[in-house]
């Protein structure tokens, strides 16, 4: 069959391009300025869009992005399987490693775990899956409240509370606020024994296409000391396969 382009698909696209491009609604003149078509034209098509609720009209009469384009992108993501994404890495950062591994999401309040696989290096204590994590006293945790703004943070920490798990688990706003800080500065964060007297971990993000952090990646277990060069080589380990990931 003859490869053929419908000239009114392909206008139709010029014009959701033009709209995202400008992020906020627009005019009909500045449509058919930017698209070089007929402002009769620009209209049709407009007009044929909304019915289908891709583009919507704004009560002033310019015209942006409908909501319809973000139930499809939602469905779209959705069918992508994250989950069987990164599952080998999982595997392979935990055979190089010796500790548990982990991804978990974030849900703008909630951190949960997504996948897991269990280590080799001893006593393991790595989160179910499904399961909610405290913020303030995991890595992935302190992650997630990294890239949020301190009202925000005050919030959830105020919300959720700062329990005391271990002797070492950051109780104290101030001083949480100063292990974020550290965290945006390395890119990624440590947990030294504050969920489970002995354990340490670190979690790194892993970044969307629009940068955005949804999910994270990473490793908890048995060390030394988080300076340690076994804890720093699983580290590193950890930040190349989070940059695959991304």
């Amino acid at each position: 069959m003859e490869n053929k382009i419908i000239l009114s698909v392909d206008k139709s696209m010029k014009l959701l391009e033009i709209l995202l491009k400008f992020r906020h609604p627009v005019s009909l003149k500045t449509l058919s300025e930017h698209s070089g078509y007929p402002k009769s034209t620009v209209y049709g098509l407009l007009f044929t869009m909304m019915q289908h609720d891709v583009v919507h009209q704004y009560a002033d009469g310019r015209y942006g992005l409908g909501i319809r384009l973000y139930e499809l992108g939602t469905s779209v993501s959705g069918s992508w399987d994250i989950s069987a994404a990164v599952h080998p890495a999982l595997e392979k950062l935990s055979e190089m490693t010796g500790a548990g591994t982990f991804i978990t999401y974030f849900d703008g309040k909630n951190v949960i775990s997504f996948d897991r696989c269990v280590g080799t290096g001893g006593l393991q204590v790595i989160p179910e899956v499904g399961m909610r994590m405290a913020l303030h006293a995991t890595a992935q945790g302190k992650l997630f409240l990294s890239t949020l703004n301190r009202s925000r943070v005050l919030h959830l920490l105020r919300e959720s509370g700062m329990a005391a798990f271990t002797p070492h688990t950051i109780t104290d706003t101030d001083q949480m606020f100063a292990e974020l800080d550290a965290i945006r500065v390395r890119g990624y964060a440590v947990e030294n024994g504050e969920y489970r007297r002995g354990l340490m971990g670190a979690a790194a993000p892993i970044r969307e296409i629009d940068g955005k952090i949804e999910y994270a990646l990473g490793f908890v277990g048995l060390f030394r000391r988080i300076t340690s060069d076994e804890f720093l080589s699983a580290v590193e380990m950890m930040l190349n396969a989070a940059k695959d990931l991304s």
